[in-house]
């Protein structure tokens, strides 16, 4: 007798919790294989992706929400979110768990002095040509632009 469709949605969780690292390294090969294959498809679907990931988004909002704070508001979740922010823009760095240690801890800006007031005061410079990091200033210097 065939499963229910509940039945085939657990078998599948458990099959997928199982062979998680097995699956991770298949979808990774996948990709690789068939990257000119996947671009060619977004390209030509880009509207029909877009609207179907606007409707997923508002059907899903809720949930999204809810993970993302419990996710952000731990330290690690943190730490990759401010990371995932400067790699966005573009910065180059070779180890950025030192980077992230090093911005944690720096509580003056490097180059008036000033101690930071919070986190939204601290900032990391680079120069946006080339995203090579320069230093972490206030934000003041930072629009000033003072190492340019």
């Amino acid at each position: 007798m065939p499963m229910t469709k509940e039945e085939r949605r657990e078998y599948n969780k458990k099959y997928r919790e199982a062979n998680k690292e097995k699956i991770k390294e298949y979808d990774k090969k996948y990709k690789q294989e068939n990257k000119d294959k996947i671009n060619k498809y977004k390209q030509e679907n880009k509207e029909k992706t877009k609207i179907y990931k606007q409707e997923w988004y508002k059907k899903n909002r809720k949930k999204i929400l809810s993970r993302r704070e419990k996710y952000v508001n731990t330290e690690n979740g943190k730490k990759k979110e401010i990371i995932s922010v400067w790699k966005k823009r573009d910065m180059i760095c070779e180890d950025w768990d030192s980077m992230y240690e090093i911005y944690l801890h720096t509580w003056n800006c490097e180059y008036c002095n000033k101690e930071f007031i919070d986190s939204y005061d601290r900032c990391l410079d680079h120069i946006h040509a080339t995203g090579e990091i320069r230093a972490i200033l206030c934000r003041e210097c930072n629009l000033k632009d003072v190492l340019a």
